[in-house]
């Protein structure tokens, strides 16, 4: 085979690179080039998210939620399967209002998603960009979501792209039924297998048990950062008016199952601790519990006996 040319880069090679640290677009959350992806109920803001990302993105905005932004290129592309252009007419006159009237020239939206993989292609060609925002999946996967194989071959398409362009993919997708009484996981996106293990990154939207007006942004899914950045949701502020804003706390994913709502509530501590106080068993307090939809194991008890109950707020 004299004609043959080896595609393969000796390791030698790649160690001379010297290329430094992994390189992302927001640093600890989402890496500069790949496909990644915000998973999520309905309802929650994930769209609102996806679109102030790409805001910040196109206005060159040096950092979003209080993660450094890197950009190289200050052009986003929104592929929009569930708006139009009347629909983001509002949204984008209150993003601009945002940022002190900045222009939004490089921000461009695509609402024809057919063929999309090689319009996207196309676009980037003709004007490149650091970020692609496809939402959602399922309205551009034509085909059954359990479907593994298909799945991976679809987003194969756009992961070359992503390679190839150096920019990056998000697909905003959705969570199954039921979603909010499971622990924050990577196996909850709705479909196979196949969609999570083809994605670098993986994030899930949760809404606060207590506050409306809260969000939670988990980390679920990342080879490219410390375990300090997952476990732990980024608590997040929400209102349409201004958009989302980290509000620097920190929620461990246990705490945001619906299973477990209560946990953190005065008055149900102090009412656990009556009964412990009454000299009703652990194991009792935990069924009696249950038997009202509240569920709580024996070691969170035990741990809520222990801690000292806040004080009655004021009247």
């Amino acid at each position: 085979m004299l004609n043959y040319k080896s595609k393969t880069v000796n390791a030698e090679t790649i160690l001379e690179a010297n290329l430094g640290e992994f390189p992302m677009l927001l640093k600890n959350i989402f890496p500069m080039y790949g496909v990644v992806a915000l998973g999520g109920s309905s309802d929650l803001g994930k769209s609102y998210l996806l679109q102030q990302l790409a805001v910040a993105v196109a206005t060159n905005t040096e950092s979003f939620l209080d993660f450094e932004l890197r950009i190289n290129i200050p052009s986003a592309i929104y592929v929009s399967t569930e708006d139009d252009v009347f629909a983001m007419n509002s949204r984008l006159k209150n993003f601009r209002k945002q940022n002190d009237g900045k222009s939004l020239e490089t921000l461009r939206f695509l609402f024809d998603y057919q063929n999309l993989s090689q319009e996207i292609s196309a676009e980037l060609n003709y004007n490149p960009a650091s970020l692609v925002v496809i939402d959602t999946f399922g309205d551009v996967f034509n085909r059954a979501l359990n479907d593994s194989i298909a799945v991976r071959g679809f987003l194969g398409e756009f992961r070359s792209i992503a390679i190839e362009h150096k920019c990056l993919i998000i697909f905003n997708h959705h969570c199954g039924k039921n979603n909010d009484s499971r622990t924050p996981n990577k196996d909850n996106l709705l479909g196979s297998q196949g969609f999570e293990s083809s994605m670098r990154t993986v994030l899930e939207l949760r809404q606060d048990l207590n506050n409306p007006d809260y969000r939670h942004l988990c980390v679920v899914k990342s080879n490219h950062v410390g375990k300090e950045f997952k476990y732990n949701s980024f608590e997040l502020d929400f209102n349409f008016e201004m958009g989302f804003k980290n509000t620097g706390n920190r929620i461990p994913f246990h705490e945001l199952s619906s299973a477990r709502k209560g946990y953190n509530d005065p008055a149900l501590k102090g009412r656990i601790i009556e009964m412990r106080n009454l000299g009703l068993p652990i194991r009792k307090i935990e069924l009696m519990l249950k038997d009202e939809g509240i569920t709580i194991g024996r070691t969170k008890i035990n741990d809520m006996v222990r801690e000292p109950c806040p004080p009655p707020k004021p009247i």
